[in-house]
């Protein structure tokens, strides 16, 4: 008998929880539709874009932000639901009937942890392509000027000798796989600077291919001083494939899991590019971080629909504002105190999730007192 009111209870409470959790997914996502995607389709259109590409753009543009209001959505299916037990007296019941608050948790908690689960894969993979083609879409419009044209340089090393630095004044064009005035310093085995060579450009031979062409430039030898123009000269000391170029230059948020620890680990091998590696690392725990804010949002919003006025329909949304505000006001401290090396980039991206699940817990712990 137990066992069956047992069952009976979760499937209760799952019953509320679940629609009104697609609910709230429904209505943040078609807020952020608004003032998103179709902002930007309407500019599109404007400005004479074919119908497919605006639909394109709009479709990969959805499915980049929608997990974002999954938290969201799960906060306001658990104040909604609790508040309705609590307003109808369902709760009293429970509890008349030996039914703790801590046992009326559980299954907010599974579907809490099974939200998390399934946003995190969802961020990881769908979203994060997504971003990429919506940032495909906007570079073929001329919109994305900054990741092709800003300066960077790395090294190259091989089994951890320096051989040469790379400096790329006006960056990387993907399109045209040519790096834009560069220079090339070449250390010889002792690590001492050997020659210099500087180009107006330097492109690729073919994907695949580390040798590069440079054009006109000119070369000049440390040890005598010796200056020699050029027009065209092979060299392999760039040590990078155009496809490890476009890597370097691609935004952290088009980026899975596994691809963003590989680009941090490449930035990592060049000196004097820790800022980069810092947003990256930052990046990279808030993609795990952030999915998991939907099972704080649950234990959170419980105990607090509980405690909503019975006579107010509405009272349980009302908490959802101010915690949402205040869980994102700390979000972004803490990416913007971890972006500036304030912080461990790890200990940045969970304190949100940590203090929330403090708060759930005392929450709970005052609901079932």
């Amino acid at each position: 008998m137990n066992l069956l009111r047992v069952k009976l209870l979760d499937k209760l409470i799952l019953q509320d929880l679940v629609p009104k959790f697609l609910l709230g997914v429904g209505m943040f996502s078609t807020l952020f539709f608004a003032l998103g995607p179709l902002i930007a389709a309407a500019r599109f259109i404007e400005q004479g874009v074919p119908a497919w590409v605006v639909a394109a753009f709009v479709g990969w543009d959805f499915a980049g932000f929608v997990s974002f209001t999954f938290p969201l959505g799960m906060l306001i299916a658990a104040l909604l639901s609790f508040e309705r037990l609590s307003r109808e007296s369902e709760a009293v019941a429970l509890f008349a009937g030996g039914i703790p608050f801590s046992r009326l948790m559980v299954p907010v908690a599974v579907v809490g942890m099974t939200v998390s689960l399934i946003g995190y894969v969802f961020n990881d993979r769908v979203a994060s392509y997504a971003n990429q083609r919506v940032s495909d879409i906007k570079e073929h419009r001329g919109e994305i000027i900054g990741e092709t044209t800003k300066p960077f340089h790395f090294e190259n090393r091989t089994e951890g000798r320096l051989q040469a630095v790379v400096e790329v004044e006006k960056g990387y064009d993907v399109q045209a796989k040519a790096l834009r005035q560069v220079s090339i310093t070449v250390y010889d085995p002792t690590g001492r600077p050997s020659q210099v060579f500087y180009a107006e450009r330097a492109k690729s031979l073919g994907s695949g291919f580390k040798s590069w062409t440079l054009y006109n430039g000119r070369s000049t030898d440390v040890a005598s001083g010796i200056t020699t123009n050029f027009q065209q000269l092979e060299t392999n000391e760039v040590g990078k494939t155009p496809e490890n170029m476009t890597f370097l230059q691609r935004d952290p948020e088009t980026l899975n899991f596994h691809d963003l620890q590989q680009q941090i680990n490449e930035l990592k091998s060049s000196s004097g590019r820790s800022a980069e590696v810092r947003n990256a690392e930052v990046s990279l725990w808030f993609k795990v971080s952030l999915p998991f804010s939907c099972l704080v949002f649950s234990l959170v919003g419980a105990p607090l629909g509980m405690r909503s006025p019975r006579s107010s329909k509405i009272s349980g949304a009302v908490w959802a504002l101010p915690i949402m505000l205040g869980y994102y006001v700390i979000y972004m401290t803490m990416s913007s105190v971890a972006r500036g090396g304030g912080i461990s980039p790890v200990l940045a991206a969970w304190l949100p999730n940590l203090l929330g699940l403090g708060v759930g817990s005392v929450l709970i712990w005052k609901a079932s007192h």
